[in-house]
């Protein structure tokens, strides 16, 4: 971790989705974009929910976040440095268990959540730090493998690299 493990987070609380649930807050997801999609420009997401925080098109399988904590899948359980805390995450349709997306750390307290760094010291993150451009993708390295260099999500995505050699701030 070249970033330094106090500068990186590791894990992060997940809001577990319930039956039915249509709301951020309640741990739905969005399941309308497609993997390319997704990647090509990750505030397409943020379309699928409006200001109440409704996400206007879910399926059957919204629920799933958080869910199958035991099955180690990313989907499931994992998070990404992207849109910050608290706000919606999205599957790609095309992917089944085995997808990917865009993937928010969320939790019920109220203006953030609490992420564990890499140094084990727990930190809370406000749902309002820099989050950069959420329009861009970060540069992969050569061959399709993770991203290097700083990340474009602002102080949130530098917590999220291991190698971006960000400075990160107080956040």
């Amino acid at each position: 971790v070249l970033d330094g493990l106090s500068n990186t987070a590791a894990m992060s609380e997940v809001i577990v989705g319930k039956e039915g649930c249509n709301t951020v807050r309640t741990g739905a997801t969005s399941w309308q974009f497609s993997q390319a999609q997704l990647r090509g420009n990750p505030a397409v997401c943020l379309t699928a929910v409006n200001a109440q925080g409704i996400i206007t098109s879910l399926n059957g399988n919204s629920q799933r976040r958080g869910q199958r904590w035991f099955d180690a899948n990313i989907i499931f359980t994992g998070f990404n440095t992207v849109f910050g805390p608290n706000k919606i995450s999205c599957l790609s349709n095309n992917g089944g268990d085995s997808g990917d997306g865009i993937l928010n750390a969320s939790s019920q307290h109220v203006g953030g959540v609490h992420v564990l760094m890499g140094d084990g010291a727990v930190r809370f993150v406000s749902e309002n730090i820099d989050t950069g451009n959420s329009t861009l993708t970060n540069p992969p390295m050569g061959g399709g493998g993770p991203p290097t260099g700083p990340s474009v999500y602002g102080v949130w995505g530098a917590l999220g690299s291991v190698a971006g050699n960000e400075t990160v701030s107080e956040f």
